[in-house]
């Protein structure tokens, strides 16, 4: 199927280098589309089907998409996006049977084209401190490093086995989610495709498909506990939760091992690293460790991690500073901003931007960010995007948006807004000024007006002042 994809993608006139997209949910249409385009040599451009329009648009023609599989429900919106996307010139239903009628036609024989290991076969998007999103490539040579490094994770992991089942429920536009799904494809096990993340549906497919491995955030995980507690199911199949994307409360982390009696590994890693670069596993999940399980775990194999001051000197174990990392897993580049990549890479050590401490072990402590970046139920916020959307609203002078713990999500946002002399606004008002502008998480929810900020003498907000309230 696959092989019908790509050749009816050069039908569309899809040459090797041009970019396609993928919009909607975890399907079998999703899976044949990235395959597909891998075969064809184009670009699979993961697009995040809960973006705002606004933001829909400026990905499409920062990518220059030509073609766009959709599920149904996006269809609408792309085609009143059509007309300011010069790029853009088809529009794929994903539907099941739709999707087939589109490449039915073509034979099943493989293309036959000639690859390289520098080609680039995937294109995610991440924020930046600016607002705008950046283009991260992922060529052949990194993603097949990554399968490589995961043969020597050990006998806890997925193994070569067509009798290991797993679920891939997180998001397609993640590398989480992508990553996941290869992981099991590329080991040959039955790998059972979810829509989203339901907790109950979770431990139903555990318990009806033996399921042995499944990959979920902190706060999926949380629900999975308080369903179980509902309803008890079966779950003596499940070999290895593995979990990431954000923190772990130490005590949802207790509770889990104590309720599910499984194994659990924690990973640590971002779109630019490909996935995985860290990751703490099932033996040193110790309760009777407990600041272990405070450790995000030790390099992945085929991958150097040290630990920078600001002038990029490594620093002793124990101090606290900027991740570097270096691979050939790491990402290729930022898409059309070379003075981006060029500044995020030295000397082939990809500057993460998060702070952490390193022991004498090699196990990593998660620090406060060096990026101004929030997690929220796995998804990564940048506050800048969300502050430029609040200050388009007519009444708001300033503000300033900040990431404060939460006890569901792990961090949520909380908004600072001065008003325009002689305007009030209601938390209400802006929630509705920002839904055309930003996806429902990137949303806050908690909001505090305030007469000023606090700022430095140079005018910089200071944003810990902020934190500390």
């Amino acid at each position: 199927r696959s092989n019908q994809v790509a050749r009816a993608l050069a039908a569309a006139g899809c040459a090797p280098g041009d970019r396609i997209a993928f919009i909607g949910v975890n399907s079998g249409s999703y899976v044949e589309t990235f395959f597909g385009a891998n075969k064809a040599k184009v670009t699979y451009v993961g697009v995040n089907w809960r973006l705002a329009p606004a933001e829909l648009e400026f990905i499409l023609n920062d990518a220059e998409v030509k073609l766009v599989v959709a599920d149904p429900d996006f269809i609408p919106v792309l085609e009143e996006l059509r007309a300011r996307i010069p790029s853009l010139q088809y529009i794929v239903n994903a539907d099941r049977e739709a999707f087939s009628q589109w490449h039915d036609t073509q034979t099943s024989a493989d293309p036959g084209m000639a690859h390289d290991v520098d080609d680039a076969i995937l294109q995610f998007y991440t924020s930046g401190t600016t607002g705008n999103p950046k283009g991260v490539i992922i060529t052949n040579r990194a993603m097949s490093e990554h399968r490589r490094s995961e043969d020597q994770f050990g006998d806890w992991y997925l193994q070569s086995d067509p009798r290991e089942t797993s679920i891939n429920a997180m998001p397609n536009f993640h590398i989480g989610g992508l990553g996941w799904l290869l992981i099991g494809i590329f080991r040959g096990a039955k790998v059972i495709l979810m829509p989203a993340p339901e907790p109950g549906a979770f431990l139903d497919y555990i318990e009806s498909e033996r399921v042995s491995h499944l990959f979920v955030v902190p706060v999926i995980l949380q629900m999975m506990l308080e369903e179980q507690k509902k309803r008890t199911r079966d779950i003596s199949s499940l070999k290895v939760i593995h979990y990431g994307a954000s923190a772990i409360a130490p005590a949802l982390l207790r509770e889990a091992l104590e309720v599910m009696n499984v194994g659990f590994c924690q990973y640590y890693g971002m779109t630019e690293t490909n996935g995985v670069i860290s990751f703490l596993p099932p033996d040193c999940h110790d309760l009777g460790q407990p600041e272990r399980l405070k450790s995000c775990g030790r390099a992945v194999p085929g991958t150097d991690i040290k630990i920078c001051d600001e002038h990029g000197n490594e620093l002793p174990r124990g101090e606290s500073g900027e991740i570097w990392a270096r691979s050939e897993g790491l990402m290729q580049g930022y898409w059309n901003r070379p003075q981006a990549t060029a500044h995020a890479f030295v000397d082939g050590w990809y500057k993460s931007g998060d702070g952490a401490r390193m022991d004498k072990d090699g196990f990593l402590y998660m620090a406060d960010r060096i990026k101004d970046m929030v997690v929220s139920g796995g998804e990564n916020i940048y506050p800048s995007e969300v502050e430029n959307a609040l200050a388009e609203h007519a009444a708001v002078m300033e503000c300033a948006v900040i990431g404060v713990p939460d006890e569901k999500w792990g961090e949520a946002l909380r908004a600072f807004v001065v008003c325009r002399e002689g305007k009030t606004l209601s938390s209400e008002e802006l929630i509705e000024h920002l839904r055309p502008l930003l996806a429902g998480y990137k949303i806050p929810r908690q909001y505090r007006f305030v007469s000023e900020l606090p700022r430095t003498a140079s005018g910089k907000i200071q944003k810990f002042k902020l934190r500390d309230q």
